[in-house]
């Protein structure tokens, strides 16, 4: 495709899976697109089990590529694309129910907010974004807490200066996560049994439906004869949690750091298959950021083993600059190369964790006269 027309035939016939397609050009053309295959059914949504004897719900066919949610040129000169929920409540085709919070597709808002005119620094500076909206959201329910020891109080007087930033060095992000952990066990694991562990992580929009007031009923321990309150599963969550934490850091928890458990962790696809296990061509490093952030360093806090490790996130940035492509910028973790004995093996890993990027050689020339050597595949 070589515009904008050109692009959208081309979409047409995408199929699986549903992607969220963005682009842009050099003749200022910005567009939003839902690509793929939406089934239409003549009845209800497919979300749950339904008699599959009656026809009733049935698939008519799918979603006409014409009516899947787009936008074109829109108001305002932005679109932003974070999983979030992408059609308003009352959209009459159904679309998904499986929408990310809209915790990042806000804060990047805001980021673009600050700035009336973008550049490249600016775009830099949202990808590394690390502040935590939703641990600024839940925070002031979890800070209603009465602390059952000094411990927890000098704890809770931590977070009250907290500012919501993830940052790798900071002993508030671990603190706060290791609570929210605890405190999502404690009120929802004995209503679902053993279909708690296979929730991948917390859910923040339904602890704070149970902190507010909406569903506290949930609070209470069903395996327990007495009821308990909310108020006293997020006390008692917290002496669960810095009881952990203390056993796994130590007691001194103003030195703590969140990438002593945040770690992005980087296999080699066939040495990891290996017997031996890791092998020295295994890579690890201390990152920022967490399920709800821009900088996003996603974690399954189900997990017994690293309930904190940073699973998933960006492992290639890149900031085009359509005016000049020249002075486009790009990363990729860990470096260019994936053989363990290359000086491009790992040399990237810092500057990939850090926000750091580089530019490329647009032609052959400037390549030819740049690159620092040719690697050749023979079959």
């Amino acid at each position: 495709a070589e515009d904008w027309v050109g692009f959208r035939a081309a979409l047409a016939d995408f199929h699986t899976p549903l992607q969220n397609v963005l682009y842009a050009d050099s003749e200022g053309v910005i567009s939003f697109w839902v690509a793929g295959k939406v089934p239409w059914r003549k009845a209800g949504t497919g979300w749950t089990a339904s008699p599959g004897w009656t026809g009733e719900t049935d698939w008519v066919g799918f979603l006409p590529f014409r009516d899947l949610p787009s936008s074109v040129r829109p108001e305002g000169g932005r679109l932003v694309s974070a999983n979030h929920r992408v059609v308003a409540e009352d959209h009459p085709d159904f679309i998904s129910d499986d929408w990310a919070p809209g915790y990042r597709a806000r804060r990047i808002h805001a980021l673009l907010d600050e700035s009336p005119a973008q550049s490249l620094e600016t775009m830099a500076r949202a990808q590394r974004d690390h502040l935590s909206p939703m641990a600024l959201e839940l925070l002031p329910l979890l800070l209603r807490t009465k602390p059952e020891s000094g411990r927890g109080e000098r704890v809770l007087g931590v977070l009250r200066q907290w500012d919501g930033l993830m940052s790798n060095r900071r002993p508030e992000p671990l603190i706060f996560m290791a609570w929210l952990r605890e405190l999502n066990q404690a009120i929802a694991a004995d209503e679902l049994g053993d279909l708690y562990a296979s929730l991948p992580g917390v859910r923040p929009r339904f602890l704070a439906s149970v902190l507010d007031g909406s569903a506290a009923a949930w609070c209470d321990d069903l395996g327990t004869e007495a009821v308990e309150t909310c108020a006293d599963q997020l006390a008692g969550s917290l002496e669960t949690a810095m009881d952990g934490l203390v056993e796994e850091h130590g007691a001194n928890f103003v030195r703590w750091h969140w990438g002593e458990a945040h770690k992005a962790k980087f296999l080699h696809p066939l040495a990891s298959a290996l017997p031996f296990g890791l092998s020295p061509w295994g890579r690890e490093i201390a990152t920022d950021g967490g399920d709800f952030t821009v900088n996003r360093g996603a974690m399954n806090t189900a997990k017994a083993d690293g309930p904190f490790d940073h699973l998933h996130g960006a492992g290639y940035r890149a900031i085009y600059d359509l005016a000049d492509l020249s002075r486009s910028r790009f990363m990729v973790a860990m470096g260019q190369s994936g053989i363990p004995f290359s000086d491009h093996y790992d040399d990237l890993l810092v500057d990939w964790r850090d926000g750091r990027y580089m530019r490329l050689a647009l032609s052959r020339r400037d390549l030819e006269e740049t690159g620092q050597g040719t690697l050749t595949l023979t079959p």
